[in-house]
């Protein structure tokens, strides 16, 4: 909520002019309404000539002309300011998120933190155009137009003004009460939806197979239903609200009327000026409903807002130096005592390791042994908490993280693939590279035949997260757009957890093959390839157990001879 006060509060001018149309546009109806209600009771009267009726005539026509055009100018100035607020805070929150995303969003889930993006910015326009502006218009409105009836009349004055005050806050605020939790609970389930919504769409295949869609169906269901009940109270309220406001804005010309009368009668107010002045006072009215509305939906608009400002103060963990360092020439990565752990829970611990460019080093251990926290730290997703980090020499927390990943390109476990072409997926990595370069990868990433089969090449669209291709080809498809960033160093975490054996084989011998301006560094449970690198480090409990190469360590015993003869075992099982 308060970004966006002062996302407004930074477009002071946008923000005037529409409290200020929006003024003029209730005050000309006003005005409209008092000059008719002049005309009439003046032509009531039988004058001799028309000329007596002009004044009124003209100004009806003129407030009847400026009331529309204003009405134009003030949906126009008012919607360009909230599409200019919702367009600043959806790229305030991404820019937020982005230094949150390596480590990441705090077990949010995709769907929610689209409906933080989408719907709740959504949600929060009406701040501006519901909330803000209508309450500092109305507050224009209500001073002069108190003001003017008070020249005519200071019991009506009053009258107006109490009627105004329990029109534009006393009923929007006790009917806002009754819908704050009504608000709140719609939230809660719009949320859970979209998380299941999320669940049915992208594991469809696998609820079918274990026969869960029907549950999912019912979920939905029974959410939809819930949404539904809870729209018919809010339309129940809604018409509440309105039936009261229209009984409101009804009820003024005749309590200024009764409040008035003893005055005509007395001979201390012009009859002619009664009817103008009931019917003016009518008018003022139009300028509580939008904020009436705001405030009846406040529940919905203050939860938005909390769950925005709740994204917008986390902390990211990693930061960029304020004086860094220069980008150093060399690549060589180097990891010296390295301890970390999450929470309480450690996972690395005293860890040692290099790589250079021309050197292939293997990361090997059985799940959970801290493999890909380890790659984590060496693309500076996060800092150790002991030992350090280096590139070329410096220590990864003096350079900024663009100098670090530019040198480095990185294939996780969880592949990011977005519905998009073949070739927008690689560009990512380069962005306006050329299409010989995305082919090259794509040979090398063994993916070439496969996309020049596709029907319409490098412009064949995957889907989402690339649920058109295999979950070999997806993984192949993420190591091509690594190999086109072209950087020095390349870091792979089980690159080859999809394919079948002979693909896999052929993979790694192109990816293993000796570049002396390429380091490859490959994270992997699995023994395969082992013979084409130049070191094995072996994890286990966040540890290195073993080094050295494949021959000497299957050869001795140890982690990485048990890990080999379990993985030959279940391969002997396989095979019978």
């Amino acid at each position: 909520m308060r970004a966006v006060l002062r996302l407004l509060g930074a477009q002071p001018l946008r923000l005037a002019a529409s409290v200020a149309l929006a003024a003029g546009m209730v005050l000309a109806g006003v005005g409209l309404l008092a000059t008719s209600g002049d005309l009439i009771a003046r032509a009531a009267l039988h004058p001799d000539t028309v000329l007596a009726l002009m004044v009124a005539v003209t100004g009806v026509r003129f407030f009847g002309l400026a009331r529309a055009g204003l009405r134009y100018a003030e949906r126009l100035v008012s919607h360009d300011l909230t599409l200019r607020v919702l367009l600043g805070l959806r790229r305030r929150l991404y820019a937020h998120l982005l230094p949150l995303a390596p480590l990441g969003l705090g077990g949010d889930r995709s769907a929610d933190l689209a409906g933080r993006l989408v719907e709740d910015v959504d949600e929060l326009q009406i701040v501006g155009l519901r909330l803000v502006a209508p309450l500092l218009a109305g507050a224009v409105v209500s001073f002069v137009s108190v003001g003017l009836v008070a020249l005519v009349s200071l019991r009506a004055a009053a009258v107006t003004l109490a009627l105004l005050v329990v029109a534009g806050l006393g009923l929007p605020i006790v009917l806002g009460s009754l819908g704050r939790r009504l608000g709140r609970h719609e939230a809660a389930l719009r949320r859970e939806r979209r998380v299941v919504l999320e669940d049915a769409v992208q594991g469809a295949q696998e609820l079918w197979v274990y026969g869960r869609d029907a549950a999912f169906r019912q979920r939905l269901s029974s959410l939809d239903e819930a949404l539904g009940n809870l729209a018919s109270v809010r339309s129940r309220l809604e018409g509440l609200r309105e039936g009261a406001g229209s009984l409101l804005a009804l009820a003024a010309p005749w309590a200024v009327v009764v409040t008035a009368l003893p005055q005509v009668t007395s001979g201390r107010l012009q009859a002619l000026l009664l009817v103008p002045l009931a019917l003016g006072v009518s008018g003022v009215f139009e300028a509580a409903e939008p904020l009436a509305d705001g405030l009846e939906r406040w529940g919905r608009v203050h939860r938005a807002g909390e769950r925005v400002d709740e994204v917008l103060h986390r902390q990211p963990e990693v930061r960029d130096p304020s004086r860094p360092r220069a980008a150093p020439a060399g690549s060589a990565l180097q990891a010296v005592d390295v301890r970390f752990g999450y929470g309480k829970n450690p996972v690395l611990d005293g860890i040692d390791l290099s790589l250079e460019a021309g050197k292939r080093v293997a990361l090997v251990g059985p799940s959970g042994s801290g493999k890909s926290t380890l790659l984590r730290l060496l693309v500076r997703f996060a800092d150790p908490h002991a030992g350090v980090v280096t590139l070329g020499g410096e220590d990864l927390r003096t350079l900024t993280q663009e100098d670090v990943r530019a040198r480095v390109a990185v294939v996780p476990q969880r592949l990011w693939l977005y519905n998009a072409s073949v070739r927008a997926n690689l560009a990512l990595a380069r962005p306006g590279v050329a299409d010989a370069t995305l082919w090259r990868a794509l040979e090398e990433a063994e993916l070439a035949d496969v996309v020049a089969g596709l029907p319409a090449g490098l412009d064949t669209i995957v889907g989402e997260w690339g649920n058109r291709l295999s979950g070999g080809e997806r993984q192949r498809l993420a190591i091509a757009r690594a190999l086109v960033k072209s950087a020095p160093l390349l870091l792979l975490d089980e690159p080859t957890a999809h394919l079948d054996a002979r693909t896999e084989g052929r993979l790694l011998k192109a990816l293993l093959r000796p570049r002396a301006d390429r380091g490859v560094l490959l994270a992997t449970h699995r023994i395969v390839g082992m013979d084409d690198v130049d070191e094995i480090v072996v994890l286990e409990g966040g540890r290195v157990r073993q080094r050295g190469r494949h021959a000497e360590l299957g050869s001795s015993a140890g982690v990485y001879r048990r890990l080999l003869a379990a993985q030959e075992g279940v391969l002997a099982g396989a095979a019978d």
